[in-house]
């Protein structure tokens, strides 16, 4: 199993979620993601996320952590943060 590149730490906008997620599909066309356990707080959400897939060149990758920080005004999300590491 190879060490995944964990995406982009924080981002902001939606043209840049975008473009984030669109890199992890290129990279990761079969993802796979399992949520382990999440909690909210007022406006915050956090969860704690496992994420496993095939590159195109066949290497398996796996990622776990606290995937999202979500910070939520009016209904709509207004700041997320991703904390992921590889796992060997």
């Amino acid at each position: 199993m190879r060490h995944a590149t964990p995406p982009v730490t924080e981002l902001h906008g939606r043209a840049r979620v975008l473009e984030n997620y669109h890199a992890i599909f290129a990279r990761l066309p079969d993802l796979r993601a399992t949520v382990l356990r999440s909690c909210q707080d007022n406006s915050d959400c956090w969860s704690e996320w496992e994420m496993s897939g095939t590159s195109p060149a066949g290497v398996a990758s796996l990622l776990t952590g606290v995937m999202i920080i979500v910070s939520v005004v009016d209904q709509r999300i207004e700041h997320t943060r991703f904390y992921l590491d590889a796992v060997e």
